[in-house]
């Protein structure tokens, strides 16, 4: 999940620096625009990572599921998750 969260903030960040040539916040950062070149493709690298570790943590709360006949989604809904002490 921080992983996730990482991911987020730094795609943030580079959405705003891969802006078009003199618009946006970091407009000033961008004196030759054609050196930032690369920051359009980190972004692009970066959102479809996110979305493949997106998937993957779906995919793991559904085998959660699956297997450990656990309410993953349910718990993720209303917040409580039953829990079994062994006594």
């Amino acid at each position: 999940m921080l992983v996730m969260l990482g991911i987020s903030v730094f795609l943030v960040v580079l959405g705003y620096l891969a802006s078009e040539e003199g618009v946006g916040y970091f407009a000033f950062m961008l004196e030759n625009y054609s050196s930032f070149a690369w920051i359009k493709d980190a972004h692009k690298m970066l959102a479809n990572a996110l979305l493949a570790i997106v998937c993957l943590h779906i995919c793991g709360a559904f085998l959660d599921c699956v297997l450990n006949k656990a309410a993953a989604f349910k718990s993720m809904i209303n917040g409580y998750k039953n829990s079994y002490k062994n006594v």
